[in-house]
């Protein structure tokens, strides 16, 4: 189970030029059919945005051609690194298992931010002792991806990562209207 998540979780190819056979749309060459919240498929491009924690501001967008929420991680990350002069730079990356990679994790860690990405789905009304125990701490040699690992076992680590839902929903909703693809979101936050 654990090498098909893995498996699963590595970013796709990049997407290659079209073939003289393919079609094209001839209004928006640049966006690519993309699966559709509900199922089917539309012509569309993959927004994503970035929502810091405290005051729920948008401070970074990326729109892509990449049909997962992978590819963006980087890109966003220097958008966010080109507002850290005038806005603050962001201590923290919250982000839904959309976003999570090994490799994007490094790139967090790389650009100075602490990933905080869901690894995949948790058990929902866990007993209060759980929920409240310290897990054992990673070894002092931990990679990053087994210190980001503990970091969301903790209480602490818990409660940051729950801002992600709370903090992007709402920039969703109110944006959804004028977004004509699928979107998601990741949250920064300053701590």
């Amino acid at each position: 189970r654990q090498a098909r998540q893995a498996q699963s979780n590595k970013p796709g190819p990049q997407p290659q030029p079209p073939r003289e056979s393919d079609q094209i749309n001839l209004t928006d060459e640049e966006s690519h059919i993309m699966p559709a919240p509900g199922g089917g498929f539309d012509q569309a491009y993959n927004a994503q945005a970035a929502v810091d924690t405290e005051s729920l501001l948008s401070v970074g967008q990326v729109l892509t051609q990449a049909t997962n929420d992978q590819q963006p991680v980087e890109p966003m990350l220097a958008e966010l690194q080109a507002l850290a002069k005038s806005a603050g730079s962001a201590q923290t990356l919250l982000a839904d298992t959309g976003y999570f990679s090994e490799a994007n994790v490094k790139t967090c860690v790389k650009a100075g931010l602490e990933p905080l990405m869901a690894i995949g789905r948790e058990a929902h009304h866990w007993p209060l002792d759980e929920r409240l125990r310290e897990p054992p701490s990673p070894p002092m040699n931990a990679d990053a991806l087994t210190q980001m690992r503990h970091a969301l076992k903790t209480p602490e680590g818990r409660t940051r990562y729950a801002q992600c839902k709370c903090t992007v929903e709402p920039v969703l909703a109110s944006s959804s209207r004028w977004c004509a693809s699928g979107s998601s979101c990741c949250a920064v936050s300053s701590r």
